[in-house]
């Protein structure tokens, strides 16, 4: 796949857009058959865990969710999702619609193992000149969106991408010149979809 990346070359930038991480979560799960960010993994919710993650190293940490999560879960940074049906990008833009000045950290809530040091390695190679810092795919065939750090000029660009009718952030990437780098370690990237699965994962445990 033809991609536009661009390598990391990890120059300190002053005066960047501050940090805010995003918890995708609002999705019908139909494969799982319940609300996957309600699964425990770490001895508490799948979105609990990922917000202790992504704590530390943002701003402010808020939860992409539907309307039955927005009215069950109580917790005080809940964006409703104002595209339902569009997927994860969705939740993106509901989250520069929200905040629109800030750099969106995402991660999504079907990756039981990603961890603290992904994200900062995420974090270490930010290219605020660029509408996004993405890893490489395990199969280093593109970048993957739903980890993934969307700075604020992303958003014009992402609006004008779902106006076209364009519904994937990998393709978006894809297409854009963005940072790209290294993933450390592929086994974060391990997901957890349907019900075998997560019993499978949590046998491990």
């Amino acid at each position: 796949m033809k991609t536009d990346c661009q390598s990391a070359d990890n120059v300190p930038q002053a005066d960047v857009p501050d940090v805010y991480g995003l918890v995708l979560m609002g999705g019908r799960s139909t494969r799982m058959g319940t609300d996957k960010s309600a699964l425990v993994y770490h001895g508490k919710p799948q979105r609990e865990h990922l917000t202790d993650l992504l704590t530390p190293l943002c701003k402010r940490v808020c939860w992409s969710v539907n309307e039955t999560q927005f009215a069950r879960l109580a917790y005080s940074e809940k964006l409703l999702d104002n595209y339902p049906e569009t997927g994860p990008l969705g939740g993106l833009l509901t989250a520069f619609d929200t905040y629109p000045n800030v750099a969106w950290l995402v991660v999504p809530c079907d990756l039981p193992d990603l961890d603290s040091g992904t994200l900062q390695t995420l974090l270490a190679n930010r290219n605020a000149d660029k509408p996004a810092t993405a890893f490489w795919d395990v199969d280093h065939a593109g970048p993957e969106p739903l980890v993934s750090l969307w700075e604020p000029s992303a958003g014009p660009l992402l609006h004008s991408w779902f106006q076209s009718g364009n519904r994937s952030p990998r393709r978006f990437l894809s297409t854009h010149a963005i940072t790209c780098i290294d993933l450390p370690d592929a086994h974060a990237f391990g997901n957890v979809n349907d019900w075998d699965e997560y019993e499978k994962r949590s046998s491990r445990q």
